[in-house]
């Protein structure tokens, strides 16, 4: 990778492979953006600096994503990541705002030296010294302090996580920095405004793509209504007994023993 990563058939030969350790993965996606921006900033398409800028956002937003497959393995990412010199504040406040406190937490695990049981008991009071203590111990910016702080507890309970950033979050977050006060604050909610923008485009792209899917496809099958039932009639049908037709050689031989009628009889008499 580090000799040919520019080659995409490689790339895609490696990325078809199951044993792959995260870690190259993401290396993959570096490789990917870099060979991305190249071509751009040679075409002329993009000045370098915003290149640069997109490239940077596109490898964190790889990392993030990764790490919420990662499972049990956030902390070997998390190394591989500090090793090659990737694993940054925006970094670690993206997954944050994308609702992944346990790679946040194994990150913090790895630069501060502390373990990683010990940093979630102190993420569970972002606003404690312990916690402050931890970011500093782990070379966090003081700038960027309040807003690890107001992540962390708008992060917390929130379970579903897929690697984008939470419109909720990020819009709690740039609330409550909003009324912090300090002096390079500004570069903080410069960042973060990137992020509610971003999240507020992916939350545009996945209902436009829900509304779509709904909109292709197949109507529901008419059913026809149901004739309607009585219920109290239909009980009072079968609780009836049964209506038994009479047999005509029996009405025949009632007819023919039966005494003669009272008018008859009076009439006979007379004659």
């Amino acid at each position: 990778i580090e000799r040919f990563g520019e080659d995409g058939e490689l790339r895609e030969a490696l990325l078809t492979r199951d044993d792959l350790p995260l870690g190259l993965r993401h290396d993959l996606a570096v490789a990917a953006a870099a060979a991305l921006t190249a071509f751009a900033v040679g075409r002329g398409w993009l000045p370098g600096e915003r290149a640069e800028r997109l490239a940077r956002e596109s490898r964190d937003k790889a990392a993030v994503i990764i790490a919420a497959e990662a499972g049990a393995a956030q902390l070997n990412l998390a190394r591989h990541l500090r090793q090659a010199g990737r694993l940054t504040p925006a970094l670690l406040l993206r997954a944050l705002l994308s609702g992944d406190a346990n790679f946040f937490a194994a990150a913090l695990a790895d630069l501060a030296g502390v373990a990683q049981p010990r940093v979630l008991g102190l993420m569970r009071e972002p606003r404690g010294a312990g916690f402050a203590a931890l970011c500093a111990k782990a070379g966090l910016p003081a700038p960027l302090a309040p807003a690890f702080r107001a992540a962390v507890a708008a992060a917390r309970g929130l379970a579903a996580h897929d690697g984008r950033l939470s419109l909720a979050v990020v819009s709690a977050v740039v609330d409550a920095c909003e009324g912090e006060t300090g002096e390079d604050l500004d570069k903080a909610l410069a960042l973060l405004r990137r992020f509610e923008v971003e999240a507020a485009r992916e939350e545009a792209r996945r209902e436009a793509e829900r509304l779509t899917q709904e909109a292709l496809a197949p109507p529901a099958p008419v059913v026809e209504d149901a004739p309607v039932i009585d219920e109290a009639a239909a009980i009072e049908a079968e609780a009836a007994p049964p209506v038994v037709a009479p047999d005509p050689s029996t009405i025949a031989e009632q007819d023919a023993g039966a005494s003669p009628a009272p008018e008859a009889d009076v009439a006979r008499r007379a004659a």
